[in-house]
């Protein structure tokens, strides 16, 4: 069981500490809080939100966060009230400054980081990016559709983690190691939805 010496309260606003204190009460009383493990949540937890913060303010960037959790490990002092989570997720939507979802056009236009993490202690020194993961295996864990608002075409890249492939995919044309046609053959089958498996026959 998690005791006061082994969860941090945490919240997806980091920057709360700077905040006044009623907007401070405001936001922690509308349960953005949950009992997370130490080591996770001063670990690669706050490792990431430094990684993704620095995008923000050195590289010119905007980022979209989203978090939540998933599962259950129990209750908080076993009272049924409070939910202990077994996972912790985060997704981020890594856009170039001053542009919104309206100028995506491309898996090219936007860059995402997905993780889970176990609530669990012991993972203090794992780097954060060894949780990372799927947009697709976040919503299947949280039952959110969380890209919902980009073109389908660039969600189901995004999402699937294929866009990285896709980029490969460009780099090597780009190098001449791959030619255009294949390129293009290749890109488009990942871009493609995929082909319902038709059912059996009874």
């Amino acid at each position: 069981m998690f005791s006061s010496s082994a969860t941090w309260k945490s919240s997806s606003f980091p920057d709360l500490a700077a905040a006044e204190p009623a907007l401070q009460a405001g936001i922690f009383d509308a349960a953005v809080i949950i009992p997370q493990a130490a080591d996770v949540n001063q670990g690669p937890w706050a490792a990431l939100e430094n990684y993704l913060g620095d995008l923000a303010r050195f590289d010119d960037r905007e980022v979209y966060i989203v978090a939540g959790v998933a599962g259950s490990k129990g209750s908080v002092k076993d009272e049924g009230l409070i939910t202990i989570p077994a996972s912790v997720w985060k997704v981020a939507l890594i856009l170039p400054r001053d542009r919104g979802l309206p100028h995506v056009d491309s898996y090219d236009d936007v860059d995402v980081v997905a993780v889970i993490m176990p609530n669990d202690p012991g993972v203090f020194s794992a780097p954060w990016e060894t949780f990372s993961t799927t947009v697709d295996a976040v919503e299947a864990a949280s039952g959110y559709n969380l890209l919902a608002l980009l073109s389908d075409d660039v969600e189901i890249l995004v999402e699937s983690g294929i866009a990285d492939v896709a980029r490969l995919v460009d780099q090597l044309v780009a190098d001449g190691r791959l030619n255009d046609g294949t390129g293009t053959s290749l890109n488009d089958a990942m871009e493609a939805p995929p082909t319902p498996i038709p059912s059996s026959p009874h």
